[in-house]
């Protein structure tokens, strides 16, 4: 008897190989927002039912083979149900974290790359949401909850837990650390673990909910763990850890790379300005998920070194790249074409915008 192709063995694991693959791959593409869970479960649904047809041929192939004459009596058909879309999220997989852009602009855009560790597992800590304690803390931007008061980019993900925006929960003391823009907590009483945040990101409150002025409590707290700058137009002192716009989302830092990128006149500052406003718009479009600046405002001689355009809208401090997480850029510039009211530029891995004439353009 000739055999036939679902009987091959080979066949068969390369078909089983392939579900797997794809199954990693559909959860990578989830993870970045790039499929939905309905999408997940239709092509679960489909690999099941390819691999159930080509076991039950096999099945039912053996079951002829190795019967004798008498007439076989008919299996009973189940159903195939669809695995539930847990089990596929189960499915091994990496991790793909942003990590920081290359500089892009209209011109020009190295893609990033990724890399991940599926072995490791964040540090587990349990949250206090007792009332009773004395103060509570209030995330408003992501971060982390850390065993040492370093970047987390330097701690292993055993030494951190990664809190959400709106996260909140109780803590039984606090502390300044010196020479860093941290704060140290203890969560319960009698707890010999000390765990650290980073003050940018969160907010403290009293019991009555009152918010404490983490900076106004110690008056040594801003000399130790700011860094001031001046912008020129500007009579005032600047903060890299301030936020541009007062309670928002987006930091001098960001807006001169840490400080190595201080504007050279009044009007490329207040383009600035000005775009982290839209920004926070922008934030609030896209579901308030942050957002990672790649690159914002550029000098004369950074843009030529990266290639930018001889006109970029960065050398005047009004535009940005952005990748905004849990997103696709395809879902971002879909969700943005039609509101932005400047330039936006679509590109595989981020978005440009800028605060120039309504247009659109694609990297090539």
């Amino acid at each position: 008897m000739t055999k036939k192709w679902y009987e091959s063995k080979t066949i068969q694991n390369a078909i089983y190989s392939y579900i797997i693959a794809m199954g990693v791959l559909g959860y990578n593409a989830y993870q970045r927002g790039e499929l939905t869970e309905p999408d997940i479960a239709a092509f679960a649904a489909a690999t099941y039912t390819l691999k159930e047809t080509i076991e039950g041929r096999k099945r039912a192939t053996e079951s002829i083979s190795s019967s004798s004459s008498e007439p076989i009596a008919p299996e009973k058909v189940l159903p195939i149900e669809s695995p539930d879309l847990n089990t596929i999220l189960s499915l091994p997989s990496e991790e793909s974290p942003y990590e920081e852009e290359k500089e892009t602009d209209e011109d020009s855009f190295q893609n990033k790359g990724v890399e991940g560790n599926s072995e490791e597992s964040e540090l587990e800590i349990s949250l206090i949401e007792t009332l009773q304690h004395p103060y509570r803390i209030r995330v408003f931007r992501e971060t982390k909850i850390k065993t040492a008061a370093k970047d987390s980019q330097t701690l292993s993900l055993e030494e951190y837990k990664t809190l959400e925006e709106d996260d909140s929960f109780s803590i039984v003391s606090w502390s300044f650390i010196d020479a860093s823009n941290h704060i140290k907590v203890k969560l319960k009483e009698g707890d010999t673990q000390e765990y650290y945040l980073f003050v940018p990101h969160i907010k403290l409150f009293n019991p009555e909910g009152k918010e404490i002025s983490i900076e106004g409590a110690d008056p040594d707290f801003v000399l130790a763990n700011k860094t001031p700058f001046r912008l020129p137009g500007y009579s005032s002192t600047f903060y890299l850890e301030d936020s541009i716009i007062p309670g928002g989302h987006f930091y001098w830092r960001e807006a001169t790379k840490n400080g190595t990128r201080i504007p050279e006149n009044k009007t490329i500052v207040d383009n600035v300005i000005a775009i982290a406003k839209k920004l926070e718009d922008v934030r609030k479009l896209l579901g308030n998920r942050p957002i990672t600046i790649t690159s914002w405002y550029r000098p004369p001689h950074v843009n030529r070194a990266v290639g930018g355009a001889s006109r970029s809208k960065h050398l005047g401090g009004g535009a940005v790249d952005i990748i905004v997480h849990g997103l696709s850029a395809r879902k971002v510039q879909e969700t943005l074409r039609s509101s932005w009211t400047g330039g936006i530029g679509l590109a595989n891995t981020f978005t440009h915008l800028d605060l120039g004439p309504k247009r659109s353009w694609r990297y090539n």
